[in-house]
């Protein structure tokens, strides 16, 4: 009788738990939504450039001045990088990807540019890898910030540039090659051979080696994801997987171990079970050090430590960016910090409010959005408005898929597509009305992916008339143009 009951109980307790398994993965991987493509049938692809994961407008400060300038925000940066072979391909990793690269793209011309790193500290002997992730200008400074995964040559990082201006800027070579008529425009120029061709360069300044304050920087090896810069000595980062990864790569440690395996199933189910397991962390900098050994090769004299202390959680924190202008905020104190965070089932982005003078984050609300978003943009119109956009993920499904077998893509790409987005957010005052929302939301463009798969960022080229957008992707090749 003993057993009968102890069977009947095992049954009963299955007939529970695997509908609500189904349910959980069938929800959480959005494995029935329909993604239908808006406004996307005039999309134009710009090949040349690999993995464009983040975009920022070249907003440039007079220091002297203390004002904003436009006179280069027909300009914007992007990350990029070989994040396939980097992370998904087990046969390559970071021993074998090249050093990715920051492009700048200019508006007008539609001309894509490979930067020159001026200064960046690269010698025969102490080789440092350039792995670009997420970025962020520092308007109050002109420096860009940009994560950088260098596994055994570096380490986790970020790279700090100054954007200096050029003052040997030749205005009359920037003439439009631009040939409407083909779908896929491939139009890269090297500013090595043509540097009279940008109005300014990035000029390596310092490097970041950050690490929590009670353990190693390898602690947070290849698992940092974008940032947002406070100050000089401190800013906030996001990690948007739980477990860092070996030296050897995300996928290639050899020979593998029992905790590489558990630490990657554990990844997966922590995000099928929205597992509050990632963090945003604030660092400031280590003024009782100057330089970093922990898994740093190298003898550059111009690292610098910042200790970072975890200040928020989330299932996996991505993209982060600060709203200064809400209607809700008493502007001189106060901001609002919005976090992505796209396997956080209907609660897609965090939005906190944080005080200015102490730094302390309050929690508001989640903001519940038709799409995942990757990464967040706060770009300024010619009126120095805010314009939010996000770089909106179709559905979970078609990402995993992706990354579990990326040769898949690679050998039939039509039926492994990703799709993707751009979202706009506009700042609202809360009110019965709209269910108390602090920012109301619209989609003006969803794409299928088969021009370019991937979509993790997003960008108005002309943020006053908002006629056409650019989309980066976080594994493809290219950069996406889609007028609306």
């Amino acid at each position: 009788m003993p057993k009968v009951r102890c069977c009947f109980l095992f049954i009963l307790v299955l007939s529970f738990f695997i509908p609500y398994l189904y349910n959980v993965v069938t929800n959480n991987l959005e494995i029935n939504k329909q993604v239908v493509p808006k406004n996307d049938d005039d999309c134009k692809r710009i090949k040349g450039v690999i993995g464009s994961e983040d975009i920022t407008r070249v907003i440039f400060k007079n220091i002297e001045k203390n004002n904003i300038e436009h006179m280069f925000d027909k300009w914007l940066l992007i990350t990029s990088d070989d994040r396939t072979n980097l992370w998904c391909d087990e046969t390559t990793g970071p021993n074998f990807t090249e050093n990715g690269n920051v492009f700048a793209y200019n508006v007008e011309m539609s001309r894509l540019y490979k930067m020159k790193l001026n200064g960046f500290p690269i010698d025969l002997e102490n080789l440092i890898a350039f792995h670009p992730h997420g970025l962020y200008l520092h308007k109050e400074t002109n420096q860009l910030y940009v994560v950088s995964h260098a596994y055994k040559k570096g380490g986790e990082r970020i790279e700090v540039f100054t954007i200096i201006e050029n003052n040997q800027y030749n205005n009359d070579n920037n003439n439009n090659n631009n040939n409407d008529d083909d779908e896929d425009i491939n139009i890269v120029y090297d500013e090595s051979s043509l540097p009279n061709d940008i109005p300014f360069k990035l000029v390596h300044s310092h490097s970041i080696i950050p690490r929590p304050e009670s353990g190693n920087n390898s602690d947070f090896n290849g698992i940092l994801n974008d940032l947002l810069v406070l100050n000089e000595n401190e800013f906030y980062v996001t990690n948007f997987r739980v477990y860092p990864d070996s030296l050897s790569g995300h996928k290639h440690q050899n020979p593998k171990t029992f905790s590489d395996y558990k630490n990657s199933v554990l990844d997966i189910v922590g995000g099928l079970s929205q597992q509050s397991n990632t963090f945003l962390w604030h660092c400031h900098r280590n003024t009782d050090i100057q330089f970093s050994s922990d898994t740093i090769n190298n003898n550059n004299n111009n690292n610098i430590e910042y200790l970072c202390k975890h200040i928020y959680q989330g299932v996996a924190l991505n993209g982060i960016n600060e709203v200064l202008t809400h209607p809700s905020l008493n502007q001189e104190k106060e901001s609002h910090i919005l976090i992505s965070d796209p396997v956080f089932h209907q609660k897609q982005i965090h939005l906190l409010k944080r005080n200015k003078l102490t730094n302390k984050l309050t929690f508001i609300t989640h903001l519940n959005l038709p799409f995942s978003v990757d990464n967040i943009e706060v770009d300024l119109d010619s009126h120095n408005n805010e314009i939010i956009t996000a770089g909106g993920i179709g559905k979970l499904l078609e990402v995993l898929k992706y990354s579990d077998n990326p040769h898949n893509f690679s050998n039939d790409k039509l039926n492994n597509l990703v799709s993707g987005s751009i979202i706009e957010l506009f700042p609202t005052l809360p009110s019965k009305e709209n269910n108390f929302q602090y920012y109301d939301i619209s989609v003006p463009i969803i794409h299928s992916g088969n021009l370019l798969s991937g979509i993790s960022s997003s960008i108005y080229l002309n943020p006053d008339q908002k006629n056409t957008v650019l989309f980066g992707s976080w594994f493809d090749e290219g950069l996406l143009v889609c007028p609306l």
